[in-house]
């Protein structure tokens, strides 16, 4: 049963899987999960980072994902204000690299996104796939683990449900799992 789940410092190795939730701790001071999310990554963890009102900057900067231990682990840099990029009009995303692992095999044409959070790449970080100009799946190796950013939201909003049902989408997302795992 989760309410009855510790956290302790020495649980932390043995653990697959970080839930991050933000509740009171009846005013006790606890480990800053951000910190541990990126030792995680540091020691062979694999993290994505998935866009939308409150992810990277989001709306009016209340993400706040800026300068966090997160940010130093992912591919991009988050910008420190509102970095919502509406899109009414749809935006088709352009695969920069077809030969990483994650996109590969995905050869029909992307549908449209309705919108994404800008984000800025880091030198160190390939590009795998773009939209309007701006880095829509981006992936870094850290350490001795993995991270990737994916700059718009995952389901219904900016991500329509012919971009959700689309064939590529689950193939995508299967292959970025499976890279984060260490397994591509």
């Amino acid at each position: 049963m989760l309410s009855r789940f510790t956290y302790t410092p020495s649980r932390k190795n043995r653990l697959s899987a970080y839930i991050l939730s933000w509740r009171d701790h009846k005013g006790l001071p606890t480990p800053n999960r951000l910190v541990l999310l990126a030792e995680w990554v540091e020691k062979g963890g694999g993290l994505a980072m998935c866009g939308g009102y409150y992810s990277f900057g989001g709306i009016y900067g209340a993400a706040r994902y800026h300068r966090t231990p997160v940010e130093s682990v992912l591919p991009v840099n988050i910008l420190p204000h509102d970095d919502r990029v509406e899109v009414p009009e749809g935006a088709i995303p352009e695969v920069t690299e077809t030969n990483h692992p994650i996109v590969s095999g995905i050869v029909e044409p992307w549908p449209y996104l309705l919108g994404f959070n800008e984000i800025e790449m880091k030198p160190d970080a390939q590009l795998l796939v773009k939209i309007n100009q701006f880095p829509l799946l981006a992936v870094k190796k850290f350490s001795k683990g993995r991270t990737l950013a994916w700059a718009s939201d995952i389901g219904p909003h900016w991500c329509p449900e012919r971009f959700a049902t689309w064939r590529g989408y689950a193939r995508l997302w299967v292959q970025a799992v499976q890279w984060l795992a260490n397994q591509r």
